[in-house]
This record gives structure tokens, C-alpha cells and sequence, in this order.
């Protein structure tokens, strides 16, 4: 009989063992909060920036976001005013860092992560994968932006359905 050594336990051996691995899985993810916040630290201080009324966009120099920041700055505009009026908000503050990463590979590195974008809300940054063969979920990944600061967060289904819309 395969039985789970979890449920085994008493309720206080339970919490006891909930106490002891909480401050590790908060260590774990606080460094790798830290470690995202320096790599994009140091990819802010290395690649090329750009403003729009509303987004900092930050695109690696030579690349193929680079080469097409004209439309990415109009296109993002364009998301924002698209979302907030699907949300009936009227208005964002602040400006929403964006960084376009012209390969997932790049991205998953400096990011720790494993996905084509992806949305740090409390931060107000996003960043997305857009090369020629893919071009990122800009308008997703901004959406959950605006969804979890100005309504807060909601069940996991609700936020990526509406991200979805």
C-alpha cells in the first residue's frame, strides 16, 4: 500500500513541520527575487531605452525588438488604452517597465524563469520574448499588470482568463 508520509504525521508534527520548511521556501524565493532584480538592474544599465507617455521599454541594442521599437512603443500604447477601457478604468500610474527580450533562452536566463512572458505586478515590469518566429503576450502580460494592481489578485483562472481577453 503507497501511502503519504505526510499524512502519517500528527496535526502538531504537521504545523511543526509547516514551520521549520516556510522560512525555507521564503529563502528560496526571495533570492531568486533578488537575483531577477539584479539581472535587470544590470540589463537596464546595458541596453537601449526608450520612453512612452505610459512604459519605459528597454530593448538589447542590434536585436530585433531594437529594430522594431517604433511599432512595439504604438503597439503598447495601444494595448493600455485597449485593457483599461475592457476594465472601465480610467487611468495607471506609473509607468510600466517593459523589457523585450529577443529570445527565450535570454529571457528564461535573466529571469529564472520558463516562458515566453511574464509580469512581476508589485513591481509594475514586465517582459516578453519578441523575435522574429514568436512575438511575445505584450498585451497579456500588461494586462496582468493593470488587472492585479487596480482590482487586486483573484483566483489564478480569473487573472489569466481575463489576461486572455
Amino acid at each position: 500500500m503507497d501511502t503519504n508520509k505526510f499524512s502519517l504525521l500528527t496535526p502538531m508534527q504537521k504545523k511543526l513541520f509547516i514551520i521549520c520548511i516556510l522560512p525555507f521556501l521564503l529563502c528560496i524565493s526571495c533570492t531568486r527575487t533578488m537575483v531577477i532584480r539584479k539581472n535587470l538592474t544590470k540589463v537596464r544599465q546595458e541596453w537601449r531605452k526608450d520612453s512612452t507617455t505610459n512604459f519605459i521599454l528597454y530593448y538589447k541594442q542590434n536585436s530585433y525588438p531594437d529594430s522594431i521599437k517604433n511599432y512595439l512603443q504604438k503597439s503598447i500604447e495601444k494595448y493600455r488604452t485597449e485593457i483599461l477601457t475592457l476594465m472601465q478604468e480610467k487611468e495607471y500610474s506609473p509607468k510600466i517597465e517593459s523589457f523585450f527580450f529577443p529570445s527565450k533562452t535570454m529571457m528564461n536566463t535573466i529571469l529564472k524563469t520558463n516562458g515566453e512572458g511574464i509580469a512581476f505586478a508589485r513591481d509594475n515590469i514586465c517582459a516578453y520574448v519578441f523575435a522574429r518566429e514568436f512575438n511575445g503576450f505584450t498585451k497579456h502580460e500588461v494586462s496582468h499588470i493593470f488587472s492585479i494592481n487596480l482590482w487586486g489578485h483573484s483566483a489564478l483562472w480569473i487573472e489569466e482568463g481575463f489576461a486572455t481577453l
